[in-house]
């Protein structure tokens, strides 16, 4: 699964941004309306990711399915606690914009349950580290040093509960990626 096929998709797992998060990210984005060099992530495109599985043959796919259906039946749904805006990987050299939410043992303990699933069906799966739970909403390009936008300042989002995971394909075009989505899994429903 290493090297990209014609038939390979390339899939993530995640967790859907609902309308009372993309609201106040709207309002951000608003509020920064006029920045150079911010390509803000279209609110349809707004979510967590869990695993980025990368390119999968289509033929596994079954399997992968299977495979998250037993990973979440024993996790019980969950909510992660919004932190704050910002300025990511580091605010001294930012490349993206997340709503950055607290750490949460549950999705801790989610993410490492797949890895450990998927890695029965990928062997020669990379060891990753645990991911910050966060929703991407911009990409910066030619980000001037001066330029500042008001992470947070009258913008506040609200908590995210957790109750299900999407698997989506994601195909990367000119004018950015679009997802469509595979299957959803309920928490805690075997």
């Amino acid at each position: 699964m290493t090297s990209k096929s014609v038939d390979d998709l390339r899939l993530f797992l995640g967790i859907a941004a609902p309308e009372k998060i993309k609201s106040p990210i709207a309002n951000l984005k608003a509020q920064n309306d006029r920045l150079q060099g911010v390509r803000w992530v279209p609110q349809e495109n707004l979510h967590v990711t869990a695993y980025f599985f990368g390119n999968v043959q289509e033929e596994i796919l079954p399997n992968l399915v299977a495979m998250i259906r037993e990973g979440v039946k024993d996790t019980a749904p969950f909510t992660l606690t919004f932190r704050d805006f910002y300025l990511a990987p580091k605010a001294s050299q930012p490349r993206m914009i997340w709503t950055r939410y607290h750490k949460a043992e549950a999705f801790r303990h989610l993410v490492q349950r797949i890895t450990f699933l998927y890695e029965q069906i990928d062997p020669h799966l990379q060891t990753r580290k645990s991911p910050v739970p966060h929703i991407t909403i911009a990409r910066l390009k030619n980000w001037r040093e001066r330029q500042y936008v008001e992470l947070g300042i009258e913008v506040n989002n609200p908590d995210l509960a957790v109750d299900e995971l999407v698997l989506w394909q994601s195909e990367l075009t000119p004018k950015g990626a679009v997802y469509s989505e595979i299957a959803r899994f309920r928490l805690g429903i075997p």
